[in-house]
């Protein structure tokens, strides 16, 4: 397919290495999208039937018409070539995929959108701000399907319907729910409504049901301040021993089994000594932190978000490690390796990085040359941006051990890294 200009193709359903015909959606100035109709010389078992009705419209699933082996080999495929350049023989030192359980109804996460002319609550169709209906998603579990259901039947026959923007369904390990309304401003009320509705609906399931509010014009799927209107003020979730207690807008992984594996797969690399210090920079609510010091180490988390950071106290205080584990407000890129030292009482032996999808910023590559630490764990989201930071951190001595992608977003293409270096004395 011919793109004109500079622009980039979004070619969706289609196959790494086969020939396929594809229909336009539309074309913007830095993209053209299209969608997969049929395999000319199709590539045989790597395509599945996809789990999924909706598919070729629902933005979500882009690699769901990819049988799982074929997913792992294209995820670690992203890998190696992003470490290509960086790593001696990454073809045989990036691990395979750690693949989890389950490829189905594993996310603990569900966004759901309202449309209040077709009263319908779903996802964005793709290159389209038309909604499809995603109550059933397969990738959801079953009880973020029961709340999103009788929300929209609720929104259909109440104020709720004029003023609802996104339903926000988080479900734990153990099946507790906390459920976020996200209204338009000055409307909070019918929301309230809702809730009452809804509690009755869910029984005696630990629950709890906030609302938030935003303008007409934001598109944000949740905003401070968030006013909590029924049940459990916070979301219990675990990692393996650890406890942690989150609020609506609180990050945390949305395959909790697989990310439980990782987060512990960490520490056993690190292998941290009684006593030792470290850093975990980005560190969220603390899932990270938490686990070296669980296993001895002093740790000094640092985190942009001071909701978070209120957050990760709150659970070093719940796991009875507020003595091992403090925690700082602060941008990581803007922070100085003298202050960190000295909030940590010394250098740090070992230090965690988990960026966003964006990577590292400059500031925070200067950190970690300066703090140069015997060992880096770091974890990614992006190949791109984790083969962009390392060649960044090569010339300060890093150099990469080993790489482990781990499948937390099945039936996607987005794979998570895990890197281990260490700096050249």
């Amino acid at each position: 397919m011919d793109v004109p200009g500079n622009r980039r193709l979004r070619a969706f359903g289609g196959i790494p290495g086969e020939h396929a015909r594809f229909r336009v959606l539309g074309a913007g100035h830095h993209e053209v999208a299209a969608v997969f109709e049929h395999a000319e010389r199709p590539t045989g078992a790597r395509r599945q039937f996809p789990p999924c009705p909706i598919w070729l419209q629902c933005r979500s699933c882009d690699w769901i018409h990819l049988d799982p082996l074929a997913q792992a080999a294209e995820k670690r495929r992203a890998v190696v070539r992003a470490l290509s350049s960086l790593l001696e023989d990454a073809e045989r030192r990036v691990a395979p995929v750690c693949i989890g359980d389950l490829d189905l109804g594993y996310r603990s996460r569900a966004i759901f959108a309202w449309d209040p002319l077709t009263r319908q609550l779903g996802g964005y169709v793709r290159s389209s701000h038309d909604l499809v209906d995603t109550i059933g998603c397969s990738v959801h579990h079953p009880d973020q399907g029961r709340v999103a259901r009788h929300v929209r039947d609720v929104a259909a026959t109440t104020p709720l319907g004029r003023s609802l923007r996104f339903l926000v369904v988080r479900r734990s390990r153990t099946g507790a729910l906390q459920v976020t309304f996200t209204m338009r401003r000055g409307t909070i009320a019918s929301a309230m409504e809702a809730a009452r509705h809804l509690a009755e609906t869910l029984g005696q399931a630990p629950s709890g049901i906030f609302a938030c509010e935003i303008d007409d014009a934001s598109h944000r799927v949740l905003s401070s301040p968030h006013r909590h209107l029924h049940g459990e003020p916070v979301l219990e979730e675990q990692l393996g021993e650890l406890r942690f207690s989150l609020g609506p807008e609180d990050f945390f992984q949305i395959n909790v089994p697989l990310a439980e594996h990782l987060a512990r797969h960490l520490v056993d690399l690190l292998d941290p000594r009684d006593g030792e210090l470290a850093l975990d920079l980005y560190c969220g609510v603390g899932p990270h932190a938490l686990g070296l010091a669980s296993r001895g180490a002093h740790v000094l988390g640092v985190e942009r978000s001071e909701r978070a950071i209120a957050a990760a106290r709150r659970n070093a205080d719940r796991n009875g490690l507020a003595d091992r584990a403090t925690f700082l407000a602060a941008p990581v890129g803007e922070t100085s390796a003298a202050m960190l030292c000295e909030r940590l009482g010394g250098p740090a032996r070992s230090v965690v990085v988990n960026p966003p999808r964006r990577g590292l910023e400059s500031g925070a590559i200067a950190l970690l040359a300066k703090l140069s630490p015997e060992r880096i764990a770091y974890v990614s989201c992006s190949p791109a941006a984790l083969g962009r930071d390392f060649a960044a951190l090569q010339p300060h001595g890093f150099e990469i051990e080993g790489a482990w992608p781990y499948d937390l977003f099945p039936q996607t293409r987005h794979v998570e890294t895990l890197v281990l270096a260490r700096r050249e004395r």
